[in-house]
């Protein structure tokens, strides 16, 4: 059997491209974040390994949104009530969480506490710090976390801890949208099962048909 859509389970070989790729990369996150010792002892000059250390922590907020942006993509793509989508739109939390309670009635607000889903908000806007202003707070970001850890010029931190909760939000809400895939393929191989069914049914009325 060909793999029914990019986020179905293949009846052949048994993988599924999306769940794995998402599920190995957080494999890959946290065993990145309890490395980070070992990666400060094995370079000499501390200099150097804080600023590897720095680069490889602040490279995570942008890997994480990319993860779950593509696992998004591939589970919505599945639905049959699916919308075209404007680019990069499980990039945003606010359009993506009304995407999802419109085509499956769950969200984040369902994956995740409260605490985490605003946690959630605030590291995405960390993520575009790091990518657009290279860290550096700017009046948007504080109009929209209303963070008050930090000031308007002064650089956010990204540390372990953080990277550590981000990744642990994530991961809860991968567990959600894997779940809707689940129900989908379910519906799938149902469908597929009541087919040969039918079929087989067919075949079987007309060989009596021919031997009467």
């Amino acid at each position: 059997y060909a793999v029914i859509g990019s986020a179905f389970y293949c009846p052949a070989c048994g993988q599924n491209s999306a769940i794995n790729t998402f599920e190995e990369f957080i494999k890959t996150t946290y065993s990145k974040l309890n490395n980070l010792d070992r990666i400060n002892d094995a370079i000499e000059n501390k200099d150097d390994a804080n600023r590897i250390i720095r680069s490889l922590l602040e490279s995570i907020p942008n890997d994480l949104v990319e993860s779950i942006q593509c696992l998004s993509e591939a589970v919505y793509d599945s639905l049959p009530n699916k919308k075209i989508l404007k680019k990069n739109l499980f990039q945003r939390i606010d359009d993506s969480n009304k995407l999802w309670k419109e085509a499956v009635g769950t969200s984040f607000e369902n994956w995740l506490t409260n605490d985490e889903f605003e946690r959630m908000k605030v590291y995405y806007q960390r993520r575009h710090l790091l990518i657009h202003t290279n860290g550096i707070v700017d009046e948007e970001y504080l109009n929209k976390t209303n963070d008050s850890n930090y000031k308007v010029g002064e650089r956010i931190v990204f540390d372990q801890k953080s990277a550590l909760e981000f990744t642990n939000i994530i991961e809860k809400v991968g567990e959600g949208i894997k779940k809707i895939m689940f129900f989908i393929t379910g519906n799938v191989h149902l469908q597929f099962k009541r087919y040969n069914e039918d079929r087989f049914l067919i075949y079987a009325v007309n060989y009596i048909e021919k031997c009467i």
